[in-house]
């Protein structure tokens, strides 16, 4: 009888240039992205935790930046999504303003950069988003730009489904007596109505609370870190990090030197500008 082999990928990946940058509030945060959006090699992904941000942001740059930029996000119709993700596909558009939502089924192998403007709430997604950079194996850079106090965000993500001790008990108490059209509410029926126990109920969230408070602290550990981001990274997932150089990463000690990575565009890298009709440009997009 064989004996079945488990095959453990590594989460490193080597052309995939680590930096973190720090800002000192959310103007210059703007700021800094611009810059990057404007003289890195594209195309690029920036993701955000917030639909209305990521909206807004892509808007924003396409006035200020120069570059053709769209959101994506689960708020947009399913149709919407699907002619973004196409026109990305193609290299009509140079960045996608994107929640975790963008992603999946997305295999576009030349995606220069990936930029993180809020802080992902553990190194798992982080690990699995900047995944979507230099599939083509050429030279490609993950930045995390981080201002202090950006945690916060992902905490009080993590809080607004999370019921607290003393709403599970007063659910238990008289379940009839709440609506159903809260997603909170949604969870506790679901546990109520399969018999599960309110102390039973208490615990599971109990854990989940601490699960997502390591994780945050391994994420906040990978920021904060001075020497090696991905000594740190690769820690994080029992991996040893093995001898990269120079092109291993930038923590926030240091600074991006995009040029030497090869990554900042070039004269050659900017289109021919040619006078384009609105109904070409209508059926480029449908």
């Amino acid at each position: 009888r064989c004996t079945p082999q488990v095959v453990t990928e590594s989460v490193d990946r080597p052309n995939i240039f680590l930096d973190v940058e720090y800002v000192a509030d959310e103007a210059e945060k703007q700021e800094r992205l611009q810059q990057l959006v404007t003289t890195l090699k594209r195309p690029g992904v920036v993701y955000f935790s917030s639909k209305q941000q990521a909206s807004d942001t892509a808007l924003w740059l396409q006035q200020t930046a120069n570059v053709q930029a769209a959101a994506y996000h689960a708020g947009l119709a399913a149709e919407d999504r699907f002619k973004i993700q196409q026109q990305f596909m193609a290299g009509q558009l140079d960045v996608i303003c994107a929640t975790s939502a963008f992603g999946m089924g997305i295999d576009k192998n030349d995606v220069r950069y990936v930029i993180h403007y809020h802080l992902p709430a553990d190194l798992e997604s982080y690990a699995q988003e900047i995944g979507r950079a230099g599939r083509d194996g050429q030279q490609s850079v993950a930045i995390l730009l981080y201002a202090g106090g950006d945690e916060r965000l992902p905490l009080a993500l993590g809080e607004t489904n999370r019921p607290d001790a003393e709403l599970i008990q007063r659910y238990y108490q008289h379940p009839t007596n709440f609506a159903t059209d809260e997603p909170v509410i949604q969870l506790l029926q679901f546990y109520y109505q399969h018999g599960i126990s309110e102390v039973a109920v208490v615990r599971l969230f109990q854990r989940r609370q601490r699960e997502r408070t390591r994780a945050l602290a391994q994420m906040l550990a990978y920021v904060r870190e001075e020497t090696c981001l991905r000594h740190q990274w690769l820690q994080a997932f029992d991996e040893v990090a093995p001898a990269h150089g120079a092109n291993c990463c930038s923590p926030a000690t240091s600074s991006l030197d995009a040029a030497a990575l090869h990554l900042t565009r070039t004269t050659t890298d900017v289109p021919t500008v040619t006078t384009v009709s609105w109904q070409e440009r209508l059926h480029r997009l449908f």
